[in-house]
């Protein structure tokens, strides 16, 4: 299951859009995986990281990452979901953002900007 999803530039690490998150009794405290989604965009954005796709195991997570056209796509899931299932998320979400003109993302100053998704569905404020 999808718990947690990030969308950045990488030409600045800027993230532009978090995804709804899903909480359960077990653990409420997402803020170190959203800081560690956040991490990993700047370390893309500085290079420091492949920009293709990636897995990294977190606790009990694992966390994937999508870089297509300047743009991240990172999801946190449980270290049990399968793998090409969060590719595909990633991609279908890719295919959404792709739907806005590049003019709109590059011009975007403030994080979070694209303030909720839901359903592969961006709203921008």
């Amino acid at each position: 299951m999808v718990k947690l999803t990030i969308v950045g530039r990488v030409s600045d690490g800027l993230p532009l859009a978090k995804g709804p998150r899903y909480v359960d009794e077990e653990n409420h405290n997402f803020a170190i995986y959203k800081q560690q989604g956040e991490f990993i965009l700047q370390e893309i954005s500085r290079e420091a990281l492949p920009p293709l796709r990636m897995i990294i195991r977190v606790d009990h997570h694992c966390l994937s990452y999508m870089v297509e056209n300047g743009i991240c796509f990172i999801t946190l899931c449980d270290s049990s979901y399968p793998r090409k299932l969060a590719f595909h998320y990633l991609q279908d979400l890719q295919k959404e953002f792709e739907k806005f003109e590049r003019s709109l993302i590059d011009k975007i100053t403030k994080p979070y900007s694209f303030v909720k998704f839901g359903n592969s569905v961006f709203e921008v404020i």
